[in-house]
């Protein structure tokens, strides 16, 4: 039966399959956060990662998926391009959120509250 951890999202969203490591619970509720202001379907591209499932689609060693605080996010499906206007709000209602570091590429958002690396960062893939 799946776990709803917020009103639009549940932990399988966040989680990999066989993979013990959880989503940190600070997490899906930004996510909702975004959601309610985009006012639009969010999904979760991206969430907690294996390391072989990391190594699959070209994460780093030291990714912030690997420990559950990380996400990709997009209001498309898999791999189609996000509105100019739909990652302007996003990153906007991340930043009101207390988010402090936030990737940016044209088909999803990454951010992640990873306190061991660099803080008030906004990169581009």
């Amino acid at each position: 039966m799946p776990s709803q951890l917020t009103r639009d999202f549940y932990r399988e969203e966040f989680e990999e399959e066989g993979y013990d490591v959880p989503i940190n619970p600070r997490i899906p509720p930004i996510c909702q956060i975004v959601r309610n202001t985009i006012g639009a379907p969010l999904y979760i591209t991206s969430g907690v990662r294996s390391p072989k499932r990391n190594a699959l689609v070209g994460g780093s060693e030291n990714s912030s998926h690997l420990k559950g605080l990380a996400v990709d996010i997009s209001t498309n499906k898999i791999g189609e391009s996000m509105s100019p206007r739909h990652r302007f709000v996003i990153v906007r209602a991340l930043i009101d959120a207390g988010i402090t570091r936030i990737g940016i590429a044209k088909t999803f958002i990454h951010f992640d509250i990873d306190p061991d690396k660099i803080q008030n960062v906004i990169w581009t893939y």
